[in-house]
């Protein structure tokens, strides 16, 4: 009886197949290692927290305190935790805890250094990191902001980053709505100059059909910067703005823009300054905030930064323009239905954003004081560069229907219709961008990856 064994070939190719399974499978295995390891640290950080609880009932009376930091060992030592290990070796972990708001509902952090945690926990969180430690936080200009946000505050706070390779700044860290539906904490940044000057809207630059027939709101544009529909089911496609930035903008393309009332226009060309692939691929999308704010002129209180930010995700819409005549004009065609939400990747920042990045208290409680003596946002605020620029918030009034406000370059916030104004870009990036390097100076700006 004859024995045949395998050929050089067939073996050649048994390995070849034992390799590719092995990359294949590997990978897997090692990623499902590394969730459980960080799960378990999480279960570690969340045992942490619960046992900072006790502690700060049995041990604090005083809660106007504003940050506590807890050792590990003082929690240990009063029975409130075992002794917490390394899940990996064994070997003990530092840890603490920090609190702060005691005043109001605590908020707690816990933080494990452990070398082997943080190597695999390299994230954007670096905000809220540098934010519960106190030296950091005051060296980087972090606070915690009264809409619950931690935010980059003050003239000069170390925020800058390197995306599109190009000077960006970072607003903060916001809880925010995915597409995908998960609430994620993510940093939103903002480009640190203007990609040119174009209108929020202007007339029927986008409508069709039936609506594509004169001036919509005697040709200053329509408020509503997401696609929606007209009062008779007619697609609406969204403001200028928003179509220019989420299409050339966002893929380096060129083509026509918008720049005034009545549809005036332009070319553009965004192949240099439009967003490359490689950092398109860093950007999130989101559920953006697009409720309407008031401008409050009884007794010229304002808008304070607070109640903007509870506007933009509020139900008030930019008014609908409902009448035969528009301003004095003769024209009001206005049937847009608006929304108070909307579903992308680039936007602008919002009205909160400008006056919170102030540390101006009379800024802060009262962002459009147009009175050149109370023109308080320019006074201790990143945000304000003596530019004129876009907001992306509409502006809610009676019998106007056109109006988004705007940063003045003079220091306030002002509405306007088809002006044309500068826009700042900005986006939310994934919760797996990571900062490799940089301390956040306009020197050294954090330098970003996205993990694989």
């Amino acid at each position: 009886m004859n024995k045949k064994g395998f050929t050089l070939i067939e073996l050649i190719a048994t390995i070849v197949i034992i390799i590719l399974m092995g990359l294949i499978i590997t990978p897997k295995v090692m990623n499902i290692i590394k969730d459980n390891r960080i799960k378990g640290y999480k279960e570690i950080e969340r045992r942490l927290e619960e046992a900072a609880g006790k502690y700060i009932i049995e041990n604090y009376t005083d809660s106007s305190l504003p940050f506590i930091k807890i050792e590990k060992n003082q929690l240990i030592e009063g029975k409130y935790i075992d002794e917490i290990y390394d899940l990996k070796d064994k070997s003990v972990c530092d840890a603490y805890v920090m609190v702060s708001n005691l005043n109001k509902t605590a908020d707690f952090n816990a933080h494990l250094q452990c070398s082997s945690y943080e190597s695999m926990l390299k994230s954007t969180i670096h905000v809220e990191d540098l934010y519960y430690d106190v030296e950091k936080r005051s060296l980087n200009g972090l606070e915690k902001t009264s809409d619950g946000n931690i935010r980059y505050t003050g003239a000069s706070p170390k925020n800058y980053v390197k995306f599109n390779n190009e000077d960006w700044r970072i607003i903060g860290l916001f809880e925010v709505k995915t597409a995908s539906g998960k609430t994620e904490k993510l940093m939103k940044i903002v480009r640190n100059g203007t990609i040119g000057g174009y209108s929020w809207d202007s007339s029927t630059g986008n409508n069709n059909g039936a609506h594509d027939t004169g001036e919509v709101n005697d040709g200053l544009g329509v408020n509503q910067w997401g696609a929606s529909t007209y009062t008779n089911g007619e697609a609406y496609e969204g403001a200028d703005l928003m179509r220019e930035l989420n299409t050339l903008y966002l893929n380096q393309g060129s083509g026509n823009c918008f720049n005034g009332s009545n549809n005036a226009s332009t070319t553009c060309n965004f192949s240099t300054t439009g967003i490359s692939s490689t950092y398109r691929n860093m950007v999130e999308t989101v559920v953006w905030n697009i409720g309407g704010v008031t401008r409050d002129a009884v007794g010229r209180t304002g808008q304070s930064a607070l109640t903007s930010y509870q506007a933009e995700r509020g139900t008030t819409t930019g008014q609908i323009c409902k009448g035969t005549t528009y301003n004095g004009g003769a024209n009001c065609t206005d049937e847009v239905v608006r929304t108070t939400t909307w579903e992308g990747k680039v936007g602008l920042i919002y009205l909160s954003d400008y006056g919170f990045a102030s540390t101006n208290v009379d800024c802060r409680n009262w962002i459009n004081a147009s009175d050149e003596d109370k023109r308080y946002c320019k006074n201790d605020n990143w945000l304000h560069n003596n530019t004129s620029y876009w907001l992306m918030v509409p502006y809610a009034g009676s019998g106007i229907s056109d109006s988004a406000w705007c940063v003045i370059s003079s220091g306030y916030v002002r509405s306007f219709g088809a002006s044309t104004f500068g826009v700042k870009p900005s986006v939310y990036l994934k919760s797996n961008v990571s900062i490799t390097s940089g301390n956040g100076s306009s020197d050294n700006p954090y330098q970003i990856s996205i993990n694989s």
